[in-house]
């Protein structure tokens, strides 16, 4: 089982490689859900290439293919979602939705989101 941890604010990026597949934080996003863009078709995707002392994170952009999969996370009726990716099985779990602050940035919170992802 592996803990992924989705952050949304200017300095992190929004994207966590895990196993096969890259997730992606997507809208609608709030303190009740969020959804996910999930992906194993990952190109020039460098993950932590930022620069020491430069707080500004890489730009990235998604583009959809045929292997994107969009998946709604909350608590109420869509906490656990099954995927299956190149013939691999996993179970991703929403378990945590809150507000951090970010060093640098004084005064605002940001949202991140924890996930579980389990291969079956």
């Amino acid at each position: 089982m592996t803990e992924v941890k989705i952050s949304v604010n200017p300095i992190s990026s929004n994207i966590e490689v895990v196993e096969n597949f890259m997730m992606m934080s997507h809208v609608p996003a709030s303190d009740h859900g969020v959804t996910v863009k999930i992906d194993s078709n990952i190109q020039e995707y460098i993950e932590n290439d930022d620069k020491p002392g430069v707080q500004v994170r890489q730009v990235t952009f998604m583009t959809d293919t045929k292997h994107t999969k969009t998946l709604e996370f909350n608590f109420t009726d869509k906490q656990i979602q099954s995927i299956e990716i190149d013939n691999r099985n996993f179970e991703i779990k929403l378990i945590e939705i809150g507000n951090e602050e970010v060093a640098g940035i004084n005064g605002q919170k940001f949202k991140f989101y924890k996930f579980t992802v389990d291969e079956k």
